[in-house]
């Protein structure tokens, strides 16, 4: 792998391990509130300082990584799980499903994503499981479209049409012999879309559309403290840290995988 994998790998491990043994960190409560601490600079109890209700920063991002990462996995999974399906599906098989999917697909391409997300966002509760299903209702699309894609070049070569002379079940052929053969670009695109989600997830938190009012949310911690930049921009600064250096992350990671296996720019 190259130098860019490498690097998104690191940061990545790290945010992950921080996120996944954040309850066993030598941290504070993230909602433990000392409103007697209130915009307290840093010091050896909190390494970031505290909040306009003195909460600990540190812990306050550590415990956000997890729900960034939580939604953006959830989502990518279900997004390519569903996507996967259907592309299999309209580029195998073809007819009037394709071009219904063809359609659909053309619908939600005709608006930018985050809008379209922001506009599904408003008309349910902010709540995790909402979060995860507004996202993955937009994400499936792009999936199903490589998958389609690479199916209709794949389903022409020789070695599938043996296996239709062969007698081979058209579950068979989907799931042996087209699907292992299409999984490279799905690979790359699932690990660059795992930065758009966090960045729509913080988005929609920073809205006030994403998670319930004190869950901690690098979106709603931006938005928190964008009142007070004047006077504690660290409110700020290190929830727009943690979203950059993350999404750096995720982006060098998709990208040498990119290069890795030779895949065109998606």
């Amino acid at each position: 792998m190259n130098f860019k994998f490498k690097i998104g790998a690191w940061i990545i491990g790290v945010v992950s391990l921080l996120a996944l043994f954040a309850p066993l960190l030598p941290i504070a409560n993230p909602d433990q509130v000392h409103l007697a601490d209130e915009f307290a600079p840093p010091s050896l109890a909190h390494p970031l300082g505290q909040d306009e209700e003195g909460r600990d920063v540190l812990s306050r991002v550590v415990y956000g990584a997890r729900l960034s990462l939580l939604v953006g996995f959830a989502t990518v999974v279900i997004s390519l799980t569903i996507g996967t399906l259907i592309g299999l599906m309209a580029g195998f098989f073809g007819g009037r499903f394709d071009e219904t999917f063809v359609f659909v697909g053309d619908i939600f391409l005709a608006f930018p994503s985050i809008l379209l997300i922001i506009a599904l966002a408003a008309f349910v509760p902010p709540s995790i499981l909402n979060l995860i299903f507004v996202l993955s209702f937009v994400g499936w699309v792009s999936y199903a479209r490589i998958i389609r894609g690479q199916v209709l070049s794949l389903k022409t070569l020789e070695y599938v049409q043996a296996a239709h002379t062969l007698g081979f079940s058209n579950g068979r052929i989907l799931l042996r012999h087209l699907l292992p053969n299409a999984l490279s670009p799905l690979i790359v695109n699932a690990t660059l879309s795992l930065a758009g989600v966090i960045i729509a997830e913080s988005t929609l938190s920073f809205l006030g559309l994403g998670v319930p009012p004190g869950v901690p949310s690098w979106g709603s911690m931006l938005d928190s403290g964008v009142a007070f930049l004047l006077i504690a921009p660290h409110l700020s600064l290190v929830p727009g840290l943690a979203i950059m250096l993350t999404v750096l992350g995720f982006n060098f990671l998709g990208d040498g995988l990119r290069d890795h296996y030779d895949v065109q720019k998606i």
